[in-house]
């Protein structure tokens, strides 16, 4: 499972689904800058959704985002591996207020 958030987080999954082995099953979910979605390298199999939010001033997509982070990650076990991703504005990217 792949997790992460910041404005580099979806070129840094692209290159762990460059580099994870094809016969080993990877998922999960990186949120980064709008506009800061770099093309898929030709060949490349999509295996982790890159989404976008709002950058520096978070927004509701960074809500979203937030709230699906922890939705790939609920349930998993010790026996599971987490692998996340963060780079520089993820704080505004990945926004989870408490309520009220």
């Amino acid at each position: 499972m792949v997790i992460g958030a910041g404005k580099a987080a979806a070129a840094m999954a692209y290159a762990v689904e460059e580099f994870w082995p094809t016969e080993q099953t990877i998922s999960g979910a990186v949120v980064t800058r709008y506009g800061h979605t770099p093309e898929r390298p030709p060949g490349l199999v999509p295996r982790i959704e890159v989404l976008e939010a709002a950058h520096p001033v978070p927004d509701r997509a960074s809500v979203d985002a937030a709230e699906r982070m922890l939705a790939e990650v609920k349930g998993l076990t010790a026996d599971d591996l987490v692998i996340c991703l963060m780079s520089g504005g993820a704080s505004s990217l990945l926004s989870l207020p408490v309520d009220g």
